[in-house]
């Protein structure tokens, strides 16, 4: 029988569920491993994993709130916010009030902060290309089509 179709029967696939079948399996090993390879690449520069995510976020989107960075990186609100501390401390990121709601800041990097990014992003890039050895351009084209997919249908929580 299919993966799918396992699924799909009564109670799931029942006895003959294995996890290691399943995408969601490998998401989190992908991911873990990814993030232990990034920390001992990026440590030579004194930067970790979630300090990266930030910064290329700002990087990428400019001037961002807490709240809109916790989405992007996928960490939650706590760490993202004593991450932006040690940040902005290292002269890395700069944070301006809101103009029309003080209470509400938005971090930008400064220009310490871009010149820490384009430094990671040598480090990042290379980690990068040796996760996606063998993969060809026409493969990655499909498996981001097919993750966006997933992603979409994952953040759908009305559905189950």
């Amino acid at each position: 029988m299919e993966l799918l179709e396992r699924l799909q029967q009564p109670g799931g696939a029942g006895g003959d569920f294995r996890f290691s079948d399943y995408p969601m399996h490998y998401f989190a090993a992908i991911q873990k491993r990814n993030q232990v390879n990034l920390e001992r690449k990026l440590e030579r520069i004194d930067l970790s994993p979630i300090e990266w995510r930030v910064i290329g976020a700002l990087h990428e989107r400019g001037g961002l709130a807490v709240n809109d960075l916790t989405e992007i990186t996928v960490y939650d609100r706590f760490k993202v916010s004593r991450c932006l501390t040690r940040l902005i401390e290292r002269g890395l990121v700069a944070e301006e009030h809101g103009e029309f709601d003080k209470r509400r800041k938005r971090s930008f990097l400064t220009e310490k902060g871009h010149r820490k990014f384009n430094e990671a992003v040598e480090i990042v890039s290379k980690v990068y290309l040796a996760n996606l050895e063998g993969v060809t351009e026409g493969d990655l084209q499909t498996l981001m089509r097919l993750l966006q997919r997933i992603k979409d249908n994952v953040y759908r929580v009305e559905r189950y």
